[in-house]
């Protein structure tokens, strides 16, 4: 009995203060799914605004939605981003790169 799930690898940086414009024009094969610069204003769900602390820029690593464990084993997954590594390559690099798995 197969106990699947669903899943999405997103690429994240979050820096105090770069130019996710800038990041956007340098990454661009991958959509952002958040771009937001530091002291832009945010507006909450609640409604409460306020201005962003830090740059974060999100993008996702495939093209789906979201992968299904079944169809895709996480492992094969995080092995093609991996391999697929030359098309993040940058040149520069100021922020702070890591990997979020979602469940």
């Amino acid at each position: 009995m197969a106990f699947g799930f669903a899943y999405t690898i997103k690429l994240v940086i979050i820096h105090p203060a770069m130019d996710v414009e800038k990041l956007t024009n340098t990454f661009r094969n991958l959509v952002p799914t958040m771009a937001v610069s530091a002291g832009d204003v945010r507006t909450f769900r609640s409604g409460l605004q306020r201005p962003a602390e830090l740059s974060v820029w999100t993008a996702c690593l495939h093209s789906e939605r979201e992968l299904d464990s079944d169809t895709v084993s996480l492992s094969q997954s995080l092995g093609s981003c991996l391999l697929d590594r030359k098309r993040l390559r940058a040149p520069l690099w100021t922020g702070v790169l890591g990997w979020r798995i979602s469940f």
